[in-house]
């Protein structure tokens, strides 16, 4: 073992020893609880987990296939350079070997000929209950703020837009009422944002950083786990085509790429308010290379984007009569008079809480390997001050500035390792650049297999443990 090696595994049990720490500090010394029961069971807060361990075969069969993706990436990234379709193929079998994986670890706890059960698990609450509502599309568009006012939408249907209901409608026309092909549904529209994801990684920080993204990212605990159960998978994957296509429109001078981008983000607005503060991280990132390189091609190519944005919506609110900012504006309200039903408000306490509670939860099932990266992201963005010089060093500024806010703004309760899907991506690419370069091809082979290992091991042994299914 390298040097390197050596240094980056201590800083590995050091984030396991703050997590532990962090997590102590949590249950004992901060008691304000906000997450609701699974019958009699307490969450094991700040985490949306219930201790419900499985002890059966059944978790044999992920780990099979854990050791089978660390067998396939040792025997086929031992090539330096590929051609193109090589590289494709490369690709092809890397989204196969994910599907699959995600497939079995949800196979632990839900039917294996019913993936999809999580839709219908909690009655009522998850987007499956308002797609009846749904007689076509534009109706649909043109009566959701009735609908919302009338309490006739689920619990997520209430609190998002319309988007998540609108695709499970279009996967029940095609295959019918089936949960399952629900699930996989979301699961294979999901997948595709790997792909994104690693692409903005070689643009922002280069080729090593690409290849650390393309073969940890799918194995990260909280997308393997949550691909398959989780709606916002989904639009995790509509929200990295977006970041990466705003990205490309902020470098390139070409107006189509900005169109596109402009298309991506009104889909992804589409399916969550989320993709509200993606746009921060794209607007402070031209921010900065406006800064250091001034002209007008970046606010043009953004005024593009937004144009846009705004031309899809205007035609939504007068062609079809939804109206995107009412929309906004009863999500919001339902959120807060839900928040404020649940925990009382947000008080100090609950806002400390909360704050400490996120980003515990959220850097919980990023797993050790990740963590430790994005330890090294955040230690560099200090060092490099207020307005630092380079692509991916002002991308990384403009994340984490928009991730204190979403941490501590109180904006959101928990639930985060879910709900924020949308972020891992973009940490993971961060977290992939951050960490140094290894003394060898042959060291860098090494550390990524342990760190593959390390998170598949970790995934499994959260899914068999912990119950979470929402």
């Amino acid at each position: 073992m390298t040097p390197a090696e050596k240094s980056f595994l201590r800083l590995q049990l050091g984030c396991l020893i703050v997590l532990a720490v962090a997590l102590a500090v949590d249950v004992w010394f901060i008691p304000t609880r906000v997450l609701t029961n699974l019958g009699d069971r307490p969450p094991l807060s700040p985490l949306y987990a219930f201790w419900v361990p499985v002890l059966s075969p059944r978790v044999l069969r992920p780990l099979l296939a854990c050791a089978g993706y660390l067998l396939w990436f040792r025997v086929m990234h031992r090539a330096e350079s590929r051609s193109r379709g090589a590289a494709a193929a490369l690709w092809l079998a890397q989204l196969i070997w994910f599907v699959i994986i995600a497939q079995l670890v949800a196979g632990v706890r839900l039917p294996w000929n019913d993936l999809g059960a999580s839709l219908t698990f909690y009655p009522g609450e998850d987007f499956w209950a308002d797609v009846p509502q749904v007689h076509s599309p534009s109706e649909f568009l043109n009566q959701f703020s009735y609908l919302h006012r009338h309490n006739k939408l689920s619990l997520h249907g209430r609190t998002h837009p319309p988007g998540h209901t609108l695709f499970l409608w279009c996967v029940m026309r095609v295959f019918g009422s089936s949960t399952h092909a629900a699930a996989l549904a979301i699961l294979a529209v999901g997948a595709t944002g790997l792909l994104p994801m690693c692409w903005l990684a070689r643009r922002l920080c280069g080729e090593r950083a690409a290849l650390r993204v393309q073969v940890v990212l799918p194995v990260i605990p909280s997308v393997t786990m949550f691909a398959v159960s989780s709606s916002d998978f989904l639009f995790a994957s509509i929200a990295a085509w977006s970041v990466w296509l705003a990205v490309e429109a902020v470098l390139r001078r070409d107006a189509v790429v900005a169109v596109v981008a402009g298309v991506a983000i009104g889909v992804a607005a589409m399916f969550s308010v989320a993709e509200i503060f993606l746009c921060l991280v794209i607007g402070l990132f031209a921010f900065m290379r406006w800064v250091e390189l001034p002209g007008i091609d970046v606010w043009r190519q953004l005024a593009i984007v937004a144009g846009t944005v705004a031309f899809g919506f205007a035609v939504l609110r007068f062609g079809l009569g939804f109206n995107y900012l009412e929309c906004l504006q009863l999500t919001r309200q339902f959120h807060t008079s839900f928040i404020e039903r649940v925990v009382g408000g947000m008080t100090f306490t609950t806002w400390l809480y909360t704050s400490f509670g996120n980003t515990l939860a959220f850097s919980w099932y990023l797993g050790l390997p990740v963590l430790a990266g994005a330890a090294l992201s955040v230690a560099a963005t200090v060092r490099h001050g207020l307005w630092p010089r380079g692509l991916g060093h002002q991308f990384v500024r403009a994340f984490w500035l928009v991730f204190a806010v979403l941490a501590c703004g109180g904006l959101f309760v928990l639930e985060v390792e879910r709900i924020w899907l949308f972020l891992v991506g973009l940490v993971a690419a961060l977290a992939a650049a951050a960490i140094p370069d290894f003394e060898s091809a042959d060291a860098e082979r090494r550390w990524l297999t342990t760190a593959i290992a390390g998170l598949c091991l970790q995934t499994i042994i959260l899914e068999s443990l912990l119950f979470t299914i929402w």
